[in-house]
């Protein structure tokens, strides 16, 4: 989903990493070479990634639900804002697997506690998380993530196969400018990303193709799904005006997708995880 907003006034103060979890360099993660690094461009600042974030279970089991929702739907080229080709998707609040439940929860306090004092962080997490399933030919255009109704940050797990996502810095963080640098990260099967800070405001993100050229070398995967967890943005997701967003941006959800949920309680102190 994309959308503009202005360049926000980042601090550079990193929050605490989850527990249990080694928050190790990108470059010792994923590339283990500092001069692919050095091909692939400076990193965006907030972007993290971590290799196996889940096990090969547990990734049989967000699978297995994913067709299980999915196997009647074809992959589309409809996209209702036009950024992704040959996919289908689903919005979901519950899992009836407990091993996808636990997975889901990780990824949610992970994303929560290394986003710990982002000013631009909403009150709570965002209910429904999103599965993004793509053919091997399928591909994400360079966006940003829409900001009425999700906030600082974008969390999403990467299954099936390997993947690389494009990074391209806007110029004069509005949206309107062009790209002056670009940055290809690699992410490895069963890895966790995460963009806050300037990888979410100031850059563009996309994911290529197989056979698409890169810092690299030639891209090469088959079909790729994605779990993303989010935060809320300026658009309550718990009152009316979310499905009324949700049905103009995307008229062709299907109603199951979109529960009507009950209305938030609104205090002046920000809730907790």
């Amino acid at each position: 989903m994309s959308s503009c907003r202005p360049q926000p006034p980042w601090t550079r103060a990193r929050g605490p990493g989850a527990r249990g979890l080694e928050a190790r360099p990108l470059s010792s993660i994923v590339f283990g070479h500092t001069e692919i690094e050095r091909r692939s461009g400076a990193r965006p600042h907030g972007l993290k990634v971590f290799e196996d974030f889940v096990s090969a279970d547990e990734e049989q089991a967000v699978m297995d639900l994913a067709d299980t929702i999915m196997h009647d739907r074809e992959y589309r080229d409809d996209h209702y804002d036009g950024v992704i080709t040959r996919y289908r998707e689903c919005f979901l609040d519950n899992f009836p697997d407990p091993k996808v439940a636990a997975v889901v929860q990780r990824m949610r306090l992970w994303a929560w506690r290394e986003t710990s004092g982002d000013p631009f962080r909403g009150p709570r997490l965002f209910p429904h998380i999103q599965m993004i399933d793509m053919e091997a030919e399928g591909f994400i255009k360079g966006h940003r993530d829409n900001h009425k109704f999700f906030g600082a940050f974008t969390c999403g797990l990467n299954l099936a196969s390997p993947a690389v996502m494009r990074f391209q810095e806007l110029q004069d963080g509005s949206g309107a400018g062009g790209h002056s640098t670009t940055y290809d990260c690699p992410l490895p099967r069963r890895s966790l990303y995460l963009m806050s800070k300037d990888s979410r405001w100031n850059w563009t993100h996309a994911v290529l193709a197989s056979g698409t050229s890169c810092a690299h070398g030639t891209h090469q995967r088959s079909r790729r799904l994605s779990v993303i967890v989010r935060d809320v943005g300026p658009v309550d997701p718990l009152g009316p005006k979310w499905r009324q967003l949700v049905h103009g941006l995307c008229p062709s959800l299907p109603v199951h997708w979109l529960p009507v949920l009950p209305p938030a309680k609104r205090s002046n102190t920000r809730e907790k995880l």
